[in-house]
């Protein structure tokens, strides 16, 4: 190979195209963990079930994700080669994204700082597949890498304008709240507002919000937002006391050194908005959780704090004087938490294996096994509630025959057909038989001496 194209090749290829390459294998990597646990277990099983997108409050945005999967579906092939690639679909969504705002969009520090995004403080959530909040930081990014590229006809740049917005208001409902973040960072960097794309995203967001009926979990989310006496309890919970600083350490010395950077550089105006944004973002991001909730769940929702925090290193990039923060320290922190993600691993692989030795010595008892919620040790199998999903698609997995473990509250159980978490029972003629070998035989309520654990 001659010097001129190693050059254009280290030139166009670097370090941050290994990294998303490292993050895209680990799709691969961890598939079983990430497909085979509650709410991903939840959403696959109905994918294979149905043989068709498993697509949950209107977030049709997951249909891209899901498309590679879908096409091996309709082909016919094995449950678990379709565990993995429904995993891989996920990943080639963050992967794309990074490529196209890298290459196609001319911006690097954006793609840069949407990987930081991705990875700092969220490897609970990297184990969370079918959340649709990563989707909506992958549109939220999009649509800051299009704001900032010059386009040579106006009709292609509102074109992309709209795709973007679509694809992000029917991702996930944090996407408003994304595009808010960058609207506001926009203007502290550049001192211009976005007028006619704020409005775009508005109108079009109105528009959804009429034509597609809110969920009702969102709207207390919203009304959470409204009821002061949550302001108190929101800085109480587990997560923000006890947690969040151990998730947190480089998000908060990057956050250090963004405010000391705007100091130095006398630049009060992008000192005093970063700071208050980013307390006004944890504010209500701390309130709208007041309740607590799960570390996987809470992550999910902090992903709009790691845009606030990172999205000036994308304005700032080329500036900073000590190159060492680009050039090492990025990567660096990259690594490390590709490694947290790793390390996480093994929470959810030792669950996966737990449930799968309990499946193994409940299968000699019987394929339809019904256990009370008090004989479920949480510290291992951290939540139950897609147990008997998670076992139907394990089970057929790794001994090619389909049986589950149901949580019930009663004894009485009129059904021989698979019992769903929501829902009425799925009648045996009704089981997808081309991937579920299900039987006839009624459930057994297992001996109350038995401990899922």
């Amino acid at each position: 190979m001659e010097m001129s194209s190693i050059n254009a090749y280290t030139k166009r290829y670097d370090i941050y195209d290994l990294l998303a390459c490292c993050l895209l294998a680990c799709s691969l990597i961890f598939a079983l963990d990430r497909v085979l646990y509650l709410d991903s277990a939840f959403s696959f099983f109905n994918f294979i079930q149905t043989e068709n997108f498993a697509i949950s409050y209107n977030r049709y945005t997951a249909i891209i994700a899901q498309l590679p999967a879908f096409l091996l579906l309709k082909l016919g092939f094995g449950l678990e080669v379709l565990v993995y690639i429904f995993s891989l679909g996920y990943g080639l969504v963050y992967f794309f994204t990074f490529l196209l705002i890298k290459n196609t969009l001319k911006n690097k520090p954006l793609a840069i700082v949407f990987l930081l995004c991705s990875l700092l403080g969220t490897h609970h959530l990297f184990f969370g597949l079918v959340f649709e909040t990563m989707l909506a930081l992958s549109m939220a990014f999009l649509a800051a890498a299009v704001v900032n590229f010059t386009f040579k006809n106006r009709a292609n740049q509102w074109l992309s304008y709209f795709i973007i917005l679509i694809l992000g208001i029917f991702s996930h409902p944090i996407f408003l709240l994304l595009m808010m973040v960058f609207i506001f960072i926009h203007f502290l960097a550049t001192k211009r507002i976005l007028w006619q794309f704020s409005l775009s995203l508005l109108i079009l967001y109105a528009m959804k919000s009429f034509l597609f009926l809110i969920p009702n979990h969102e709207i207390n989310q919203y009304n959470n937002l409204l009821d002061l006496a949550n302001f108190k309890q929101s800085f109480m919970h587990e997560y923000m006391l006890g947690n969040a600083w151990n998730f947190y350490k480089l998000m908060a010395i990057i956050f250090i050194f963004l405010l000391i950077y705007f100091r130095k550089m006398r630049n009060k105006k992008m000192f005093w908005g970063y700071l208050c944004g980013c307390i006004a973002v944890y504010i209500i991001l701390a309130i709208s959780n007041s309740a607590g909730d799960a570390h996987i769940m809470l992550q999910r929702n902090f992903l709009v704090l790691n845009m606030a925090v990172l999205l000036p290193l994308a304005y700032f990039y080329n500036d900073f004087p000590q190159k060492i923060i680009t050039t090492l320290a990025i990567p660096i922190a990259l690594f490390l938490s590709l490694n947290t993600i790793s390390k996480t691993s093994v929470l959810y692989k030792n669950r996966r294996e737990t449930l799968a030795k309990n499946i193994n010595t409940l299968q000699a008892v019987a394929t339809k096994i019904a256990i009370k919620k008090s004989q479920i040790v949480s510290d291992v199998l951290l939540s139950s509630w897609a147990l008997g999903h998670e076992s139907i698609l394990l089970s057929t997995i790794i001994n090619k025959k389909s049986s589950t473990i149901t949580v019930v509250d009663t004894l009485a159980l009129y059904t021989n057909g698979f019992i769903p978490a929501y829902g009425p029972p799925i009648a045996i003629e009704k089981m997808n038989k081309h991937y579920f070998n299900w039987d006839s035989s009624h459930y057994k309520l297992i001996n109350k001496e038995f401990l899922l654990k």
